[in-house]
C-alpha cells in the first residue's frame, strides 16, 4: 500500500487549522505523518521550526518531548489502536518550555477512496503538570494529575526511567513466556545481548545528554527489529532481546550496520552476542548470561561484529567461579608459588632487581594463568589476600638468600586498585617488613597508571605514604594503554616499566625507537629510572643500553623462575649474578647516559628516522690505573671503530701504559686524566693513518667501591685531510709518520720546532677542532677573549655564507652577521660563559636559504692545549625531530582526560571534581564566581547488597542510582565522587530550580519508601558571599545530606 496524499486544497485547509490535530497511517508496520495542524505544531511548541522539519521529526522521533514514564503506555495503545482498530484515548505528557504539560488525546479512524484507512487524532491541554498538587474545583485535572503520577510509579517498576523498554526483571518474565511460544511452534529461541565499546568516552566527549539520546535512539532501533516486549535496557548501554533462531542472525546483521535504523550515524561500535537457547534447562537468567559472555569475549574488538556463545566461554565462566571459592585454600595449601624475574642492570650485567610473580598450580585442574584468576581476585575486591601473601612469601626468601650469603637486591611487588579501598595496604606492608627485620628499601612498590588514574589524588597520598617511609615506587606497563605525561608530572615515581608492546616493535618500527627514546629521555629529566619489560633479542638489549635505559627485563635474560631454582642455578655455576647493592648508585649513574643525546638529524624529512639516530660517536668505559675497560658504545662509535681501526674492533680492555708512545696515545692520556680530575676535557689528536680527530672526556661517576671511574668518550670530529709534508709522500709512509708523532709528542718541543713536519703538526696541535667535511650540524669554535672563530665545518660556514670554512677563521661575530645577530650570538656565548655545564636553548631562525626552522644550539667552555679559553658551539636543525616528539607527546596526551571518568558509572569522578574545585576556588578568591549550588548526594543500603548479593550486584546498584541522579539533574555534571557518593554543580538554570530539583529527589524516596527501590539521601547548599572556597559549600551539604540520611534509615526502621 501506497503512502495516502491528500489534495493541495485539502492539505490547505488542514494545515491552516487551528484546532490542534493530526493526520496519520499505518504503513508497513510503522506510523508516518499524513498531515499536521497549525493548531498541532503550537500545542507541541514546534512553530520556530520549519514545517517540513517538523514532519521530519514526527518520522522519526515522533515521541521525543514525551515524558519516559509514558512512552510505554502511548506506543502500546498507539499499536493497539492501529492493528485492533477502536478509539485511541490516552492522557500523558508533553515538554513545552521547559515543563510538563497533561495532553489529552482522542482519535479515530476514517476510511479513503481506494479502502485507504487513516487515523485522526485531536488533542488538548489539559494543563500544566506538577506532583503531588490537589486543584481546588478542578476535579478533571486532579484526576489526570493522580493517573499520570500512578503511571510513573507502576512504570517505574516494570520499565527503563529512559527508554521505556522493560527492566531486566520485568524482561525475564517476558522471554521466559516468549521463549515458550518460539518453542511451541516449533523454533528454537536465541538471546541477543548488546553492548557498545565506548560508551563512557562517548558521554565524556558529548554530554550525558547526548548519551541518552543515542541510547533512546538506539532502543527505538530494537523495538523496530524485536517489539516492545521483546528487548529490554539492562543497564547503561547493555541491552537484551529475544528473538528465534532463524530470525536472530538476519537481525543481528541489521543492527550491526553502522547506519542506524532511523538515519543516525553511530559513533562507537556495537557489539552482539547470541546464544541459542536449545537447552530447557538453563534459566531464563542463565540464557542472558551465555548472551552476555558471548558479547562480552570480543570487548577489546573495536569494530561492529556479532559473536556466539560457546561451550569454553562456559568454561572460563566456571574458571572465575572456581578461582572466588579457592583462592583461600590456594594461599593456605600453597597452590600458589611466588616465581621470580630478573631486572638486569645495563651498566654491569648484573641482577639490580627481581619482580615477584604469583602462579597458581592446582592439584585438581592443573596450571591457572595469572591473567585468568588475577582479574576476578581484582572484580572481587580479594586481591589483596594475593597481594599480602606474595609479600610475606617475597620477605621470608629475601631472609633465606641473606643467610646463604647471597647479595640481596629489591623485589617489586604488583598491587591492584582494589588494594588500596579493600584494607589498610601500606599500613599492612609496613607491618610486615618491619617484622621481618628487612630494609624498606629492600621491598618495591609496582602500580599500573589505570590504578592510578581512577583517583588520582587519593592515589598520589597513598604513594606519598609508601615513600615516605622509605619505599620505592615504580610505575608499571607504561605506554600500554592511556599513559598521559600529565600523570607522570602529578606523581613522583621513583621508575617508570617500559610496556613491551614498545619492545617488540624496535625491531620493526624506526619510529618505535624514537618514541622508546623520547620515552628514556623524558624519564631521565624527571629524575626517574627505567626498566623496559619484555626483552627478546640482543638487538633490542643493544640498542635499549644504547638510550640509557637503566634497567631490562625479559626472557632473553631470563624466565621467571621459583626461589628454589634460582638457588639451584648457583649451585652448577650458570647464574646471572646478584649486584652489590653498594655499587649500585654508580652503576645507576652509567646506565642513565643516553648515547643518542647528540642527534644529528637531517632536515630533510624523508629521512628523518634514518638520520635520528646518525649522532656523534660515543662510548663509556671504565678507568681503574691504567686499564680502560670497554662498557657500552653506541651504533656510530661501533661502526668507527669497525671501519678505521678493525685491529682493534671487539677489543673490550686496553692497558694504557702500553699504548703511551702509540698513536692515539693523547686521547688515552686525556681520558686517564679525566678520571683522575674529573674535569671535562676537550682534545686533538692523530690516528695511525693520518686522520685529524678531536674528543670529548667527561666523567659520569665514581665507583665507591673499587675507586673505579666512568668516563664518557665523544669522537666529535675526524677528518680525511692529511698532512702535506711534500707532494712526493705517499700514503704508505703515513701510518709511520702518525707513529713518529706520537713518539715526539713526549719529547721537547724544541727538537718539534727543529722538523718542518713535525712543525706543522705543532701548528696543528694548537687548533681546537678540524671537524667533518660534510657533517649535517654546524659546529664552531671561538676564542673568548678575541671573539673570533678559530675553526667551522662546511655547515657553518654556509649558514654564515662563506664559500669554506677558511673563510670565516679569524672573523667575529660582527664581520660575518648583521648587527642584530651578532650582538644576539654574543649574548648567547656570555650565558654558557657564565655556566658550569654545557648551554643548550632552542630558537627559531631562518637557516642557509632563509627558510625558519628549530634549530638545537649547544655552547660549551673548554681550554685547549695553550692554554686558552674557548668556546665550542653544536648547532642542528631538529625542525622535523620535534615535530616528531610533539606528535608523540599528543597523541600521549589525546586520553589524558580519561583520567577525569568514572570507569563504572561512566560520569567524572574525584579528580574531575577536585580539577573543578580547583578553578572555582580561583574565582572565589578572586571574587568572581558567580551563584552556585551544591548537592550532595549517597546511597543508602550498598553495603547490605553487596554483602547479600554481590559486588557485581552492588555494581548495578550504583549505576542504577547514578542513572536517577543524572536523570534528575540533566542540565547540571555529576560527580562520583566515593563508592556510594555524588556530588551535583547546579549553575544558571538548574541553580534558579534547585529547590524544585531537590524535591523531586524527595518524591522519588518517598516513593521508594513506600514501594522499594533506590533510596538517595541529599543535602544542599548555595554559594554564600562568607564562602571561601567550595569547600564550605560542600562541608554544608554534606552535612545536610547526613542528616538526611539519619532520617530516612530512621523511616525505614519504623516501616520494618
Amino acid at each position: 500500500m501506497e503512502r495516502y496524499k491528500y489534495s493541495d486544497e485539502e492539505l490547505y485547509i488542514i494545515e491552516n487549522s487551528q484546532v490542534p490535530f493530526a493526520v496519520y497511517q499505518f504503513l508497513n508496520k510503522r506510523v508516518v505523518t499524513i498531515a499536521l495542524s497549525a493548531g498541532f505544531i503550537d500545542l507541541y511548541g514546534l512553530t520556530d521550526m520549519e514545517k517540513q522539519d517538523v514532519y521530519d521529526l514526527m518520522e522519526s522521533n515522533m515521541y521525543r518531548d514525551t515524558h519516559p514514564d509514558d512512552l510505554v503506555f502511548i506506543a502500546d495503545e498507539a499499536f493497539r489502536f492501529a492493528t485492533n482498530g477502536g478509539v485511541y484515548d490516552v492522557v500523558y505528557r508533553l515538554k513545552k518550555d521547559n515543563e510538563y504539560r497533561i495532553i489529552h488525546a482522542y482519535g479515530k479512524h476514517i476510511f479513503k477512496e481506494n479502502g485507504v484507512r487513516l487515523a485522526v487524532v485531536w488533542y488538548t491541554d489539559q494543563g500544566a503538570y506538577v506532583e503531588n498538587v490537589i486543584k481546588e474545583n478542578n476535579p478533571l485535572f486532579n484526576s489526570l494529575n493522580t493517573q499520570l503520577q500512578e503511571r510513573s510509579y507502576t512504570n517505574q517498576a516494570g520499565h527503563d526511567y529512559l527508554t521505556g523498554l522493560p527492566t531486566m526483571t520485568h524482561f525475564f518474565e517476558l522471554a521466559e513466556s516468549g521463549c515458550n511460544v518460539i518453542r511451541d511452534s516449533g523454533n528454537t529461541p536465541a538471546i541477543l545481548f548488546m553492548d557498545f565499546n565506548g560508551m563512557k568516552a562517548f558521554n565524556q566527549k558529548y554530554g550525558l545528554e547526548e548519551g541518552d539520546k543515542f541510547l533512546k535512539s538506539f532502543s527505538e532501533e530494537i523495538i523496530e527489529l524485536f517489539s516492545h516486549e521483546s528487548c529490554s535496557r539492562f543497564t547503561a548501554d547493555h541491552f537484551c532481546a529475544f528473538t528465534d533462531e532463524d530470525t536472530a542472525e538476519k537481525v543481528a546483521a541489521q543492527l550491526l550496520d553502522t547506519e542506524s535504523g532511523n538515519g543516525i550515524k553511530r559513533k562507537m561500535p556495537l557489539r552482539v552476542g547470541v546464544y541459542i537457547y536449545d537447552n530447557e534447562e538453563i534459566s531464563i537468567s542463565g540464557a542472558c548470561d551465555r548472551a552476555q559472555l558471548a558479547c562480552n569475549s570480543g570487548r577489546n574488538d573495536y569494530a561492529d561484529r556479532l559473536y556466539f556463545f560457546d561451550d569454553s566461554m562456559m568454561t572460563a565462566l566456571e574458571e572465575k567461579q572456581y578461582v572466588v571459592e579457592n583462592i583461600d585454600n590456594a594461599i593456605n595449601q600453597g597452590w600458589i608459588k611466588v616465581y621470580y624475574q630478573p631486572i638486569i642492570r645495563t651498566a654491569n650485567g648484573k641482577v639490580c632487581h627481581e619482580e615477584a610473580l604469583a602462579r597458581w598450580i592446582d592439584p585438581n585442574v592443573g596450571f591457572l594463568s595469572p591473567g585468568t584468576f588475577i582479574p576476578v581476585l581484582e572484580d572481587t575486591k580479594t586481591i589483596y589476600k594475593l597481594d599480602l601473601y606474595v609479600v610475606d612469601t617475597v620477605l621470608k626468601k629475601m631472609q633465606t638468600q641473606a643467610e646463604k650469603g647471597l647479595y640481596v637486591v629489591p623485589v617489586s611487588v604488583n598491587l591492584s586498585k582494589s588494594d588500596f579501598y579493600s584494607c589498610n595496604i601500606v599500613n599492612e606492608i609496613i607491618s610486615r617488613v618491619d617484622a621481618a627485620k628487612v630494609p624498606r628499601e629492600r621491598l618495591v612498590i609496582e602500580i599500573t597508571e589505570s590504578v592510578v588514574a581512577d583517583d588520582v589524588e587519593f592515589m598520589l597520598e597513598e604513594i606519598k605514604r609508601f615513600q615516605e617511609n622509605g619505599f620505592s615506587v615504580w610505575m608499571d606497563d607504561y605506554g600500554s594503554g592511556y599513559s598521559s605525561p600529565s600523570i607522570l608530572q602529578k606523581i613522583p615515581f621513583d621508575l617508570i616499566k617500559i610496556d613491551m608492546l614498545f619492545v617488540r616493535q624496535l625491531e620493526e618500527n624506526d619510529k618505535a625507537k624514537i618514541v622508546l627514546t623520547e620515552l628514556v629521555r623524558m624519564a631521565i629529566s624527571l629524575g626517574m629510572d627505567t626498566v623496559a619489560e619484555g626483552v627478546e633479542t640482543e638487538g633490542q638489549a643493544d640498542f635499549l643500553k644504547d638510550i640509557g635505559c637503566t634497567m631490562l627485563q625479559g626472557f632473553y635474560y631470563c624466565k621467571p623462575l621459583p626461589f628454589e631454582e634460582v638457588l639451584e642455578r648457583y649451585d652448577k655455576g650458570i647464574q646471572i649474578g646478584f649486584e652489590n647493592p653498594k655499587e649500585s648508585g654508580y652503576y645507576a649513574k652509567l646506565g642513565k647516559v643516553n648515547l643518542y643525546n647528540l642527534s644529528l638529524s637531517s632536515a630533510d624529512g624523508e629521512h628523518l628516522k634514518e638520520d635520528y639516530f646518525d649522532t656523534w660517536p660515543m662510548v663509556i668505559v671504565e678507568c681503574s690505573g691504567n686499564k680502560i675497560s670497554f662498557v657500552r658504545a653506541n651504533v656510530t662509535f661501533k661502526k668507527y671503530i669497525a671501519e678505521n681501526f678493525p685491529n682493534s674492533y671487539g677489543v673490550d680492555v686496553f692497558d694504557a701504559s702500553k699504548l703511551l708512545d702509540k698513536p692515539g696515545a693523547r686521547s688515552l692520556n686525556a681520558v686517564l686524566r679525566c678520571a683522575q680530575d674529573g674535569k671535562r676535557v676537550i682534545v686533538d689528536d692523530r690516528t695511525a693513518d693520518g686522520k685529524q680527530i678531536q674528543i670529548l672526556a667527561s666523567r659520569i661517576a665514581l665507583n665507591p667501591l673499587t675507586g673505579v671511574s666512568a668516563i664518557m668518550v665523544a669522537i666529535l670530529s675526524s677528518t680525511e685531510q692529511r698532512l702535506d709534508y711534500h707532494d712526493s709522500v705517499k700514503d704508505e709512509k703515513i701510518g709511520k709518520i702518525a707513529e713518529e708523532y706520537a713518539k715526539l709528542q713526549q719529547e721537547n718541543a724544541r727538537l718539534l720546532e727543529e722538523i718542518d713536519a713535525n712543525a706543522k703538526i705543532a701548528e696543528l696541535k694548537k687548533s681546537v677542532t678540524a671537524l667533518l667535511t660534510n657533517m649535517p650540524a654546524m659546529t664552531f669554535s671561538k676564542d673568548v677573549v678575541t671573539r673570533k672563530y678559530l675553526a667551522c665545518n662546511q655547515a657553518f660556514a654556509d649558514y654564515a655564507h662563506k664559500e669554506t670554512p677558511e673563510g670565516v677563521v679569524g672573523l667575529t661575530d660582527y664581520e660575518i652577521f648583521d648587527a642584530a645577530t651578532a650582538l644576539h650570538f654574543i649574548e648567547d656565548d656570555k650565558k654558557a660563559l657564565a655556566m658550569d655545564k654545557p648551554y643548550i636553548f632552542y630558537e627559531d631562525v631562518p637557516d642557509a636559504v632563509g627558510n625558519l626552522r628549530q634549530f638545537q644550539t649547544t655552547k660549551l667552555r673548554f681550554t685547549d692545549d695553550t692554554g686558552r679559553e674557548c668556546l665550542l658551539g653544536l648547532c642542528q636543525d631538529v625542525t622535523d625531530a620535534m615535530r616528531i616528539k610533539r606528535e608523540y607527546v599528543q597523541k600521549l596526551e589525546q586520553v589524558q582526560n580519561q583520567a577525569n571518568v568514572d570507569a563504572l558509572t561512566g560520569i567524572k569522578n574525584k579528580n574531575a571534581y577536585k580539577e573543578k574545585e580547583d578553578i572555582m576556588n580561583r574565582r572565589i578568591a578572586e571574587k568572581r564566581q558567580t551563584e552556585f549550588a551544591l548537592s550532595v548526594l549517597d546511597v543508602n543500603n550498598l553495603k547490605e547488597i553487596n554483602d547479600t548479593l554481590g559486588h557485581k550486584a552492588g555494581d548495578k546498584y550504583i549505576c542504577d542510582a547514578c542513572d536517577i541522579i543524572c536523570q534528575i539533574f540533566k542540565r547540571s555534571p555529576v560527580y562520583r565522587i566515593g563508592g556510594d557518593e555524588f556530588v551535583v554543580l547546579s549553575l544558571d538554570e538548574d541553580y534558579e530550580r534547585i529547590e524544585e530539583l531537590v524535591d523531586i529527589v524527595a518524591t522519588h524516596n518517598r516513593y521508594a519508601l513506600s514501594n522499594g527501590g533506590i533510596i538517595i539521601a541529599y543535602g544542599m547548599a548555595k554559594y554564600m558571599d562568607v564562602d571561601t572556597c567550595m569547600a564550605d559549600v560542600f562541608e554544608r551539604a554534606d552535612r545536610q545530606m547526613y542528616e538526611n540520611k539519619s532520617s530516612l534509615k530512621k523511616i525505614t526502621k519504623e516501616k520494618l
